[in-house]
């Protein structure tokens, strides 16, 4: 009995053992960009969207199909308070390189500056940058499936001062994937390409009606004055005094009042 119970505890240490090694091999395969616990929101229903047609990447010194990470689907903008939030969706897992890096581009401009905005994922992790320098916001970003997501601050860098985010934009979006076979690219979510060919356009972003509006063109308020309707005459016959009037006082003359003078004596004659 004790040679029986042995045996079987033998086996079943055994099967222990080589089912952790099963689950120990189930954990190799090609490093992905980390998710985090926050997803993105869906951006299916965002005020202002782009979307690009499959299998139009661009590849350099490959012959390799795309990643699907490299080739873009669609892009969204959506602005809130001080903040401006552009979803990037693709064709596969964005940030699936392996070893190379993917960057996801969108450019801002308000009519006089230009501003370059890249979320790059390299190295497992993503970075966030913008302006003439490359300069890191220090923004966060979020995935949901197929699409990656990051919040703009109210203003961000660009070519000789900044941009506010809140006024009137033209934005467009672009993707790059560098591997070691090559370099792909999707260039050009934006308004579509004219029929003759040419340049696509940038996408116009309006000003909200929420949107705060700048000091300099905010309206003065104008007094009106209202107008007194015209009076209508009176149709009463004008009534006579009630009262009796008084009569005055003469007034003094201011004249000396004369005495009668007494008789006078008959003068006798001698």
């Amino acid at each position: 009995m004790r040679e029986r119970r042995l045996i079987t505890r033998i086996a079943v240490g055994g099967g222990a053992a080589g089912l952790a090694v099963a689950m120990t091999g189930c954990g190799t395969g090609t490093p992905r960009a980390p998710r985090p616990t926050r997803a993105a929101p869906v951006a299916a229903n965002w005020p202002l969207k782009c979307d690009d047609p499959r299998g139009d990447v661009t590849a350099r010194g490959s012959r390799k199909p795309a990643p699907p990470g490299s080739d873009l689907t669609s892009v969204a903008w959506e602005r809130g308070p001080d903040i401006l939030r552009v979803a990037f969706t693709t064709a596969g897992p964005p940030g699936s390189t392996g070893s190379g890096s993917a960057t996801y581009t969108t450019v801002i401009r308000d009519g006089s500056r230009t501003s370059r905005i890249d979320a790059t994922f390299a190295g497992g992790q993503w970075r966030v940058s913008g302006g003439p320098d490359g300069k890191d916001l220090g923004s966060g970003t979020s995935l949901d499936g197929d699409t990656v997501m990051l919040s703009l601050p109210g203003r961000v860098p660009a070519e000789h001062g900044t941009i506010d985010v809140g006024r009137r934009l033209d934005v467009s979006a672009s993707s790059q994937v560098k591997v070691d076979e090559g370099v792909y690219e999707d260039a050009g979510c934006s308004a579509s390409a004219p029929r003759g060919g040419g340049t696509r356009h940038y996408l116009t972003f309006p000003i909200e009606r929420d949107t705060p509006t700048p000091w300099r063109s905010t309206p003065r308020w104008r007094t009106t004055k209202t107008k007194r309707p015209p009076s209508s005459p009176t149709t009463h016959p004008a009534e006579e005094p009630t009262h009796t009037s008084t009569p005055a006082a003469p007034r003094p003359t201011h004249r000396a009042t004369t005495r009668p003078r007494p008789p006078s004596k008959p003068r006798t004659h001698r």
